[in-house]
């Protein structure tokens, strides 16, 4: 009788373990209830509402805006990022990136507006390129190339690929997946259009740990210029290591 209860009592004591870890593993590092520092080169700053975060306006152009996690990550090891894209409105420019990043100024960096995304170079009178950085690309506007997705490093952008039968412009919810591998420095990012299922894959070669190293910044970018747009940002999960 006592062997079967210490027997019950190991088996219950290693099944709470086992929870214990894996909820580790699945609770998000970091979401929309993280704290956020917000930057603009405008009097209106993004804004978090009803568990969307807007990042640029339909109704204002020439726009550079940023949300930053004030905790820092480290994106050397395995993580992956979940969010859902909308953009709504004239849906004519420019566009978003996130962005990992060490620059030296912090939760103050911030870039320039219109077809840099707000992680590029200056522009608009308005900051300068997120450094060091890596940074994947969502661009709307048709007079930068194509509408499609980059992955830009210190604020690169341009280069946009076709996304298939995901239209990232239609005004669809947008949910994308970032995973990235460490061992093999691969980052994949997928892209599902929520009303249609229509889904899209790429990988990228990017070694994290040489270009941002152990402890960097997540943040949300967002630009537009004469062409404008509102963007919102719903559903951010991000799981992986503090920095």
């Amino acid at each position: 009788m006592k062997k079967t209860c210490f027997i019950a009592f190991m088996l219950a004591v290693n099944w709470s373990t086992a929870q214990m870890k894996v909820n580790t593993v699945n609770t998000p590092l970091l979401s929309l209830s993280s704290a956020m520092v917000y930057r603009s080169n405008t009097s209106t700053l993004p804004s978090l509402s009803g568990g969307a975060l807007t990042l640029t306006s339909e109704s204002g152009g020439y726009e550079s805006k940023a949300a930053i996690f004030t905790q820092k990550i480290n994106p050397t090891g395995n993580w992956w990022l979940n969010y859902t894209y909308t953009a709504s409105g004239a849906r004519s420019g420019d566009g978003i990136s996130v962005v990992i990043h060490s620059d030296s100024r912090g939760t103050n960096a911030v870039g320039g507006c219109g077809g840099y995304l707000g992680v590029g170079a200056a522009n608009c009178s308005y900051g300068y390129a997120i450094s060091p950085a890596v940074n994947f690309n969502m661009n709307l506007y048709t007079g930068a190339g194509n509408v499609g997705v980059s992955l830009g490093t210190n604020g690169s952008v341009g280069g946009y690929v076709t996304t298939g039968a995901v239209s990232i412009n239609s005004g669809n919810p947008i949910d994308v997946v970032m995973k990235y591998n460490a061992p093999t420095n691969e980052l994949t990012v997928s892209l599902r259009d929520a009303v249609t299922d229509a889904s899209w894959t790429s990988t990228y070669s990017v070694n994290l740990s040489t270009a941002v190293g152990s402890s960097a910044y997540l943040a949300f970018t967002g630009g537009t210029g004469a062409a404008t747009v509102t963007q919102t940002i719903t559903k951010v999960y991000y799981r992986g290591a503090k920095g």
